[in-house]
């Protein structure tokens, strides 16, 4: 059952736990944008976005698998995150139905563009997108600190 984000303790906790067990695929998306490969510091940048913005932990028999949220990056645009360990497929329709029913009405309310970047091989994430509404609006060429490229994706409010 997910949880929001409360307790600031055991949110670093689960967060840390998340970055340092991240899917091979989230971990070479996020990582591939950074300037560092330091899992505490992705839990940490998490956490404060979640405190920016919005955010929650998914956990499945108690361990903590996935984390989804967005942070306005400047006025009325948010930019959306999502990422979770190998056991992401225990919480994904959770994760699905957070990211529809609470996260993308919160930020509608505060603003009218929603934004993810996505790695051009992640091909699941690409999907998951696209089945919750977001746009692929072009290509990030030569964006990741790997040179490889990044797709935008996202949703507007019209």
């Amino acid at each position: 059952m997910p949880i929001l984000i409360a307790d600031a303790a055991g949110a670093s906790a689960d967060l840390v736990f998340i970055a340092s067990n991240m899917r091979a695929r989230d971990a070479e998306e996020i990582y591939g944008m950074r300037w560092d490969d330091d899992p505490e510091a992705v839990a940490y940048e998490t956490r404060q976005a979640i405190e920016m913005g919005t955010g929650r932990v998914f956990h499945h028999e108690s361990e903590p698998v996935a984390v989804c949220g967005a942070v306005e990056i400047h006025p009325g645009v948010f930019s959306a995150f999502a990422y979770g360990t190998d056991r992401w497929r225990h919480v994904v329709k959770a994760v699905a139905v957070y990211s529809l029913l609470d996260l993308k009405p919160w930020c509608a309310e505060r603003g009218h563009r929603v934004e993810c970047k996505s790695r051009w091989n992640h091909k699941t994430a690409h999907l998951w997108l696209e089945s919750l509404g977001a746009t692929m609006e072009g290509v990030l060429y030569k964006f990741g600190k790997d040179g490889a490229d990044y797709y935008q994706f996202a949703w507007t409010r019209d």
